[in-house]
């Protein structure tokens, strides 16, 4: 089998163990701060729960712009090697993943809906609604893209070079997305059940990256998904369960569990369905 393009981008410039060491505290350093002040800055004029979706939008823009610094100077890496083994970003990949995402999930959801209509309750406020609708599209896509930078560009070409199996990379890195999105929760099912699902949701996003040399696909489907869940279809175990979105779900987090796994599924079939190759070397490719 051939070397996957994607992971060999990660040889490009300077790849000492501590400047990913470095990288990593910095960024997470700058996530953390850059999501938190905002917030609190925000609460003292209205206390909002709009307001931690600005906060998630600025600290994920100042992660991206530390992410690209970083890479830039520190390991002498190009951007654009994070995202895809080209020259230029591939729009019409994003749109391709977004749209199919979109289509797919607000499907399944709506069937679900339409058998246990009592799971779920709508309401529409026009203009607080309005205001969520302008803030998620304005956030959610840098917060959606700077996660599979950072995750599935950056982390998983650094866990290429030490790993010969090209599914390890996916794998580790999908655990490590699970286990950043559980850091607020408290309650110990409901974290389980978060980690369990956004590593699902990392290992679809990280064999479709590799099968697809590049993140662009990944970015449309999660941006899609990040957006449908704020706007239209929140989970009232959601950490944003008060947004005023048009209908709030009253399911356990394992239904949407599996609402997302079938989603997943569809996903890869339809898009890979005459690319069986794409997926076989993800599974079975190795790295020098």
């Amino acid at each position: 089998m051939s070397q996957l393009s994607f992971l060999d981008n990660a040889r490009e410039g300077k790849n000492n163990w501590w400047m990913y060491l470095i990288t990593f505290i910095a960024v997470f350093l700058v996530m953390m701060l850059g999501t938190i002040l905002p917030v609190e800055i925000l609460n003292k004029f209205n206390n909002n729960l709009l307001n931690s979706i600005v906060g998630l939008g600025v600290g994920f823009a100042l992660s991206l712009i530390s992410l690209y610094l970083l890479a830039r100077f520190l390991h002498h890496k190009k951007l654009i090697s994070l995202i895809n083994t080209g020259k230029q970003v591939r729009w019409s990949q994003i749109f391709k993943g977004g749209i199919l995402w979109a289509v797919l999930a607000s499907s399944l959801t709506i069937i679900y809906m339409l058998l246990n209509p009592s799971a779920f309750k709508f309401s529409f406020n026009f203009y607080p609604f309005l205001i969520l609708v302008i803030i998620s599209c304005l956030c959610f896509p840098i917060q959606a893209f700077f996660e599979e930078l950072f995750f599935r560009g950056y982390l998983m070409q650094g866990f290429g070079l030490v790993f010969k199996r090209a599914l390890i990379p996916v794998i580790i890195t999908s655990i490590l997305f699970g286990v950043m999105h559980a850091s607020s929760l408290t309650n110990l099912n409901q974290t389980l059940l978060v980690i369990t699902s956004t590593s699902i949701m990392g290992l679809l996003y990280g064999i479709v990256t590799l099968a697809d040399n590049g993140i662009e696909l990944a970015a449309g489907s999660h941006i899609a998904n990040n957006l449908l869940m704020a706007i239209f279809f929140n989970s009232g175990d959601a950490t944003f369960s008060s947004l005023p979105s048009l209908f709030v779900s009253s399911t356990e987090t394992v239904v949407d569990l599996i609402i997302f796994i079938i989603a997943a599924v569809l996903f890869v079939l339809i898009l890979f369905w005459n690319r069986k190759a794409d997926l076989r070397k993800v599974l079975y490719s190795r790295t020098d």
